[in-house]
């Protein structure tokens, strides 16, 4: 039997609804969290101060697709990124939902994840809200 693995965030909206809907499956999560954060996960994962760090890299790295200059916000905020970082690292591939905010960028929190994914190599399924369809990360191609 195949394990898998969900890679959160632990937030309410999508980040639950995963996580209630694979548990139905036998799908494990692991919620990626920092100190002072909250979320509603049972499986959350506190990451540390380095393992931030390493992920606000990734971010910055991130950010030369996506032009959104995350060194002015605030620390939260920044976190919040960070994490997004260890859903991506630990997953052999990135299932996300949200819209576009242009032809090649997620706009929002998402854009971040997939844009880190992107950087990494790995594969990429996003489904665009108001399309209503399932994208590859080569975005003219649906499946």
């Amino acid at each position: 039997m195949i394990k898998y693995t969900c890679h959160s965030g632990g937030c309410a909206g999508s980040d639950m609804f995963w996580e209630n809907e694979g548990a139905k499956y036998g799908v494990k999560t692991i919620a990626y969290s920092f100190y002072n954060h909250k979320q509603d996960s049972y499986n959350q994962k506190i990451l540390t101060v380095d393992e931030l760090n390493e992920g606000f890299e990734h971010v910055m790295i991130a950010n030369k697709s996506l032009k959104r200059y995350p060194q002015g916000q605030p620390q939260y905020i920044n976190n919040l990124l960070s994490r997004n970082w260890y859903q991506v690292k630990n997953s052999d591939a990135v299932f996300a939902i949200g819209k576009f905010k242009t032809k090649l960028i997620v706009d929002g929190g998402t854009g971040w994840a997939v844009q880190m994914a992107i950087d990494s190599n790995k594969p990429v399924f996003f489904f665009d809200q108001p399309t209503n369809a399932w994208y590859t990360q080569i975005w003219d191609t649906t499946i």
